[in-house]
């Protein structure tokens, strides 16, 4: 699929709901869905749930957290903490600290496990 659907559900075994109207998103059209009991549909979907949720990763971070994925991103491609400094024109002191900020994020114990991490989770691209 080169695109996830817009929006389904799932309500237990036995129920699924479709939108109406195909593509937006759900607030756009919540109110306007059927309810499937057909259970070859629901079992479909259930399936595409799950296959879905297996390949999801977790965002990086929210607002305020950019500059910790910028460090991480500029040392996959091999600068080093005085050039990383320079290119975002921050402190060497600022960098280190937004590798820590990293490490924490990501559970990692260094900085070469923040980086396979993130690579893992899909965040270097």
């Amino acid at each position: 699929m080169d695109r996830v659907p817009s929006w389904f559900m799932a309500a237990g075994p036995e129920m699924a709901g479709l939108p109406a109207h195909w593509g937006g998103n759900l607030p756009d059209h919540a109110y306007n869905f059927y309810l499937v009991r057909t259970s070859v549909v629901v079992g479909v979907l259930s399936s595409l749930f799950r296959e879905l949720w297996a390949r999801a990763v977790p965002l990086p971070w929210g607002r305020g957290r950019d500059g910790a994925l910028q460090v991480l991103r500029l040392a996959a491609q091999g600068m080093c903490d005085d050039s990383i400094a320079r290119q975002l024109g921050v402190s060497v002191r600022t960098v280190r600290a937004r590798f820590a900020d990293a490490m924490t994020e990501l559970g990692a114990q260094s900085r070469f496990h923040a980086g396979v991490e993130a690579a893992r989770r899909g965040w270097l691209r």
